[in-house]
């Protein structure tokens, strides 16, 4: 049997490609690391991608606690998605912010 190494130099290695390793590796990334995703499926993103789960699971006050920037970046991102390919107010009926996939809390 033959095997061959190659070795990769960084500062920051993330064993994983799901949501919350991407996120780990974009945060690690944005403070001028040198970063390593490893993922072991052909495809990264987790819930959202793998899975096609385009309600995430979260809590109910995420739209009016704190958070990261990060996240909130790509939930409006999600929602903006979502309104320009099935032309969706961002505002519901009842005045609640747009949540794809009616995730319910």
């Amino acid at each position: 049997m033959t095997t061959s190494s190659v070795v990769l130099d960084c500062d920051v290695v993330i064993a994983g490609g799901s949501l919350g390793g991407i996120a780990a590796a974009l945060a690690a990334d944005g403070q001028g690391t040198r970063v390593i995703l490893a993922e072991e499926n052909a495809w990264i993103g987790g819930q959202v991608t793998s899975q096609a789960v385009s309600a995430l699971d979260e809590y109910e006050q995420i739209e009016h606690l704190p958070g990261t920037h990060s996240y909130a970046t790509f939930r409006n991102a999600v929602r903006q998605r979502y309104q320009e390919m099935f032309q969706t107010p961002a505002l519901m009926p009842d005045g609640s912010l747009l949540n794809p996939g009616m995730c319910a809390f």
